[in-house]
């Protein structure tokens, strides 16, 4: 299981850690002392595993949409799925995306132009792809994989895309990203 630990310090600022906090560069949370908001984070990814905790302690568990922070790779990342070229097909564990309807990611996705391979989902429910459900910013990166899915909303990088016109300042935007997935949809709204 993961270790989750709180700490309040003089300012009355709440640390919330996994796994002994950023001792490897990767995850704390901070909240400001007055509403207990989460303050401007970056998260640094260096494993799927990093991707993993965010998406299961943070975002798709209605914890936080990060909408004050930042996850950032530090390098490519290997998400497991592979081609078997004897069978001539994908396997491995399907990935779930980061973000849901219900809790979407709100954050900025730094790529800094590295790679995440081996995305390979197959799904029968709707917002598929590395990001389901998108409200904030995605750009510098590349995603190679496989999608196979009954399901709509399906996109290599994101599944979909949606902000509020109300709030010009948090349009959500993906930039500067390749997608080098191959996505097999009978569902609606299928992108690449």
């Amino acid at each position: 299981g993961e270790n989750i630990a709180f700490d309040i310090n003089e300012l009355g600022n709440i640390y919330i850690m996994i796994n002994g906090g950023n001792a490897d560069g990767t995850i704390v949370y901070i909240t400001d002392s007055i509403d207990n908001q989460l303050i401007k984070s970056v998260y640094k990814v260096k494993t799927k595993e990093d991707l993993v905790k965010i998406r299961d302690n943070i975002i798709n568990n209605g914890f936080h949409d990060l909408s004050n922070s930042v996850i950032e790779l530090e390098n490519d990342i290997d998400l497991g799925g592979t081609y078997n070229e004897t069978t001539q097909e994908w396997e491995g564990e399907t990935w779930v995306p980061l973000g849901t309807k219900d809790y979407p990611f709100a954050g900025k996705f730094e790529g800094n132009g590295y790679k995440i391979t081996g995305l390979y989902i197959n799904s029968d429910t709707d917002y598929q792809g590395l990001i389901g459900y998108n409200r904030g910013i995605i750009q510098n990166l590349t995603v190679e994989g496989y999608i196979t899915t009954t399901g709509g909303y399906v996109g290599g990088i994101c599944g979909y895309n949606v902000g509020t016109r109300l709030d010009i300042e948090k349009i959500p935007t993906i930039r500067n990203t390749k997608s080098n997935v191959e996505i097999e949809s009978t569902g609606q709204f299928t992108g690449g």
